[in-house]
């Protein structure tokens, strides 16, 4: 199989690389606005908060775009979608666990594509991934 759990959307094989590549992109962007590792999270944070209008805590897809845009350039829009995706919570991002997540490269290291439901990762053999604690 191609690695990615049924149910998802179905992307060429290589997405899992470009996807990773994508998110690495954007770390590297912000390491060079941040200059310290561990404001990664609380600056990505307020860049996505800002465009939260109505303090939801999270953000639908065209705002997403929107707000991650400055440290996304390069980056195609179905990349975009395909990040947005991995994270989101059906069509809505929530903030505190992307900025989190996103920082700490938790689903790019498990390999992860989408959640969507809020469930326990799979792995690409379809057993729960190992929680890290």
């Amino acid at each position: 199989g191609s690695g990615v759990a049924r149910g998802c959307v179905p992307f060429r094989s290589g997405i899992m690389s470009d996807l990773n590549s994508a998110e690495l992109l954007i770390v590297e962007k912000l390491h060079s606005r941040c200059r310290n590792a561990n404001k990664i999270e609380p600056y990505l944070y307020k860049m996505l908060r800002y465009h939260d209008l109505s303090n939801a805590g999270s953000l639908t897809f065209p705002k997403f775009a929107q707000a991650i845009s400055p440290v996304a350039t390069g980056i195609s829009d179905r990349m975009l979608q395909a990040i947005f995706e991995r994270y989101a919570d059906g069509d809505l991002l929530q903030l505190k666990v992307f900025s989190t997540e996103f920082s700490l490269g938790t689903r790019r290291e498990s390999g992860e594509y989408s959640q969507g439901n809020g469930a326990a990762p799979v792995t690409s053999a379809g057993a729960p991934a190992p929680t890290m604690g």
